[in-house]
């Protein structure tokens, strides 16, 4: 690309020395006076994209000679108005050379040999002139004229550099770079800068933000993309190679003010994803990082709950790996696939247990309600044993008991089957208002005796004769006594019951 006649520059000046006006956009310059002697004008031209090119124009008055001799003026004459390196690197002309002028009065200037010379290139220093001058990696030479140290005239011839091969010419050393980081997407340019923005601390170091190719160095690699600094230290970066995001801070979604979700790093023991809602903070919804916890529930590598002691929990639910555990007070239930300690080598699904004291209430261990179909099974045992300790088992059909304790207890109407396994003497009361046919069945497993007490005005009914209680006495060489007791109504004018043994011995009745 040679030198041709551009477009779209602006132009501005400086004065020293005298005053006036330079136009914008055409570059003219108005002088409306000189204040000193000599003076100069300094205009700048500038355009988009280019350097900015500085042209200066020196200025002196011209006064009359003495007794009237016509005025003395001199001035500087480059070889050239401008130099042009080419794309190659060759510069035309080669060097260039300056000549002193001297015109007296209205006669032509002519070169003469007075005055002192001097130029100074752009990266050089004022040096005095002896001849041509080759400008090697300038921008501009300037010539100067001096009369002591007086300037008279001064020039300045810019160096214009011809574009490479694509490449536009005379570009500033960030715009080059801007160039040089150009990006072909879907066949359109699309210019990659590096940019910082932020400030140098006092220690020296970046606070800002920063976005570009190899912005900064990690572990020995420079990291593309988008970073952020403070004093230094890296507060947030997204990795443009990799797409690997950190934040140091604070990450807020929110709903409102009063709902959202953070994502922070404060210290090392605050950090962490949190959720807020209704503005509870003190109590958030969830939190996963330093603090674990869904609600008031903890969470742990093997449990979600109130209590991570899996085999002494304080309060609330607890959901571990093997099951789920409820607690309270003297209460607690455990359902899953193995709720007995490691410790005891026990295997089990499920554990009820409440221990409750409670003086004027009932505690329940397990309630089952079934009913609404032709047939109800509460509990179906395939295969396994029932095994009481301390409790009884009540039921439409059934009540076992393997103490003494159940001294005393009320047979209901709905009962039909007694087991007792005592070892000292117990008593059960008979149903007060039996329908006509009703059949108990008690079986005596222990080796206390079990007692049979008719209510109101019934009685036991034996051989003819009516009796006040019957009694279960006896195992009978060892085998177990199971006697059946049937309601049979009036005989010799009283309600009265029946006792059989299902031939074997080991009942009595009697009257005391």
């Amino acid at each position: 690309m040679g030198t041709t006649l551009d477009g779209a520059w602006s132009f501005s000046g400086s004065f020293s020395g005298c005053t006036g006006s330079v136009n914008a956009s055409t570059g003219a310059i108005t002088v409306t006076g000189l204040t000193a002697d000599s003076g100069s004008v300094t205009v700048t031209a500038m355009k988009r994209g280019y350097a900015s090119l500085t042209a200066v124009y020196s200025l002196s008055k011209a006064y009359p000679g003495p007794n009237g001799e016509p005025a003395v003026v001199y001035s500087v004459r480059p070889s050239a108005d401008v130099i042009v390196k080419d794309k190659t690197g060759t510069f035309t002309p080669a060097s260039i050379s300056c000549e002193k002028l001297k015109q007296i009065g209205n006669s032509a200037p002519y070169v003469t040999t007075e005055k002192t010379l001097k130029y100074q290139l752009s990266d050089g220093n004022l040096t005095d002139y002896t001849g041509a001058v080759s400008v090697g990696s300038a921008t501009w030479i300037e010539f100067t004229l001096y009369e002591g140290s007086t300037v008279l005239d001064r020039e300045r011839v810019p160096v214009i550099a011809d574009g490479k091969d694509g490449i536009d010419a005379n570009l500033l050393d960030w715009i080059e770079e801007w160039n040089g980081n150009k990006t072909d997407v879907g066949r359109e340019l699309i210019i990659s800068p590096r940019m910082v923005a932020g400030k140098k601390e006092s220690s020296g170091k970046f606070t800002g933000v920063m976005f570009g190719r190899d912005m900064i160095e990690v572990d020995g690699v420079m990291q593309t993309g988008l970073f952020g600094m403070k004093n230094g230290d890296l507060t947030f970066s997204i990795d443009a190679q990799t797409g690997d995001a950190f934040f140091g801070g604070t990450v807020l979604v929110r709903k409102d003010a009063k709902n959202f979700v953070t994502m922070n790093y404060k210290d090392t023991d605050d950090w962490g994803l949190k959720g807020v809602i209704d503005g509870n903070e003190d109590k958030p919804v969830f939190q996963l990082g330093s603090v674990n916890k869904i609600g008031n529930f903890n969470i742990t590598n093997s449990c979600i709950g109130k209590s991570t002691d899996r085999d002494n929990p304080t309060a609330g639910m607890s959901l571990y790996e093997e099951f789920i555990k409820f607690k309270e007070a003297n209460r607690l239930s455990m359902i899953g696939s193995n709720v007995y300690p490691l410790s005891t080598g026990l295997k089990g699904v499920a554990r009820f247990i409440n221990k409750d004291y409670n003086r004027t209430l009932t505690n329940y261990g397990v309630e089952v309600d079934v009913s609404g179909a032709n047939e109800n099974i509460a509990i179906d045992i395939l295969n396994g044993d029932v095994k009481l300790g301390n409790g009884v088992v009540k039921g439409g059909r059934y009540v076992l008991k393997y103490t003494s304790s159940l001294s005393g207890y009320q047979i209901g109407d709905d009962d039909e089957y007694i087991v007792c396994t005592n070892s000292s003497k117990v008593d059960l009361k008979l149903p007060a208002t039996p329908k006509q046919g009703k059949t108990i069945w008690v079986k005596q497993l222990g080796s206390g005796m079990v007692g049979i007490i008719p209510q109101g005005n019934h009685k036991m009914y034996y051989r003819g004769s009516n009796y006040n209680w019957g009694l279960i006495n006896d195992k009978s060489g060892g085998v177990t006594v199971l006697a059946m007791i049937t309601f049979i109504g009036n005989v010799n004018g009283a309600n009265c019951w029946v006792m059989n043994t299902m031939d074997v011995a080991g009942i009595k009745f009697g009257d005391d």
